[in-house]
């Protein structure tokens, strides 16, 4: 795989195999003319080191756009729920799978035992997050744009002990700060 690529020697440690990219930015006064190339790698059956080689290309940038596993699980668990309930989406299919990748990237990163998520009837999709023993947290993105909700914001419910602790919407990358400092303690 590596002898196909055309760039200098760079060595990558591998430590996430789910997806790879690698962008290749070529120098102004490359004389192939061309100012970038995106050239796209499946590296799942590489081992944790690889190396590339080339003697044309005089800058390489390697950027890693892969996601975490409990990206790649929320994804896979959403595809699955969109497979058995796309007609609850009222909104266009497109423009919800793309809601729902914004918010899930930021979901992503909170620090969780367990996550179950569902599209809802009401044109939404609900996260029931596990945080640990005794708290769960629930996240409500409605896919049509709703006056006093902005695009980044969620609705979301913290219990303990299932008392409700707290009901408010919030930027979702301020509840996964507040939620993973609420973990910690």
């Amino acid at each position: 795989m590596a002898a196909v690529a055309d760039f200098p020697e760079v060595k990558r440690a591998l430590t996430n195999p789910i997806r790879r990219e690698i962008v290749i930015s070529y120098n102004e006064n490359f004389t192939g003319g061309r100012n970038e190339n995106y050239i796209e790698f499946d590296f799942s059956e590489i081992t944790k080191e690889s190396t590339l080689s080339s003697t044309n290309v005089e800058k390489t940038n390697i950027i890693d756009f892969s996601f975490n596993a409990n990206f790649q699980q929320i994804q896979n668990k959403f595809e699955r729920e969109l497979a058995k309930y796309s007609n609850y989406i009222s909104s266009d299919i497109e423009e919800a799978q793309r809601s729902f990748s914004e918010i899930s990237k930021s979901i992503s990163k909170i620090n969780y035992e367990k996550i179950a998520l569902e599209i809802t009837p009401s044109n939404a999709v609900k996260f029931t997050i596990i945080l640990n023993d005794t708290s769960i947290l629930s996240v409500t993105k409605p896919f049509d744009k709703i006056d006093d909700l902005n695009e980044n914001e969620v609705v979301f419910n913290l219990y303990k002990n299932r008392e409700l602790l707290v009901s408010d919407a919030t930027k979702v990358d301020e509840l996964v700060k507040g939620i993973n400092s609420y973990v910690q303690m």
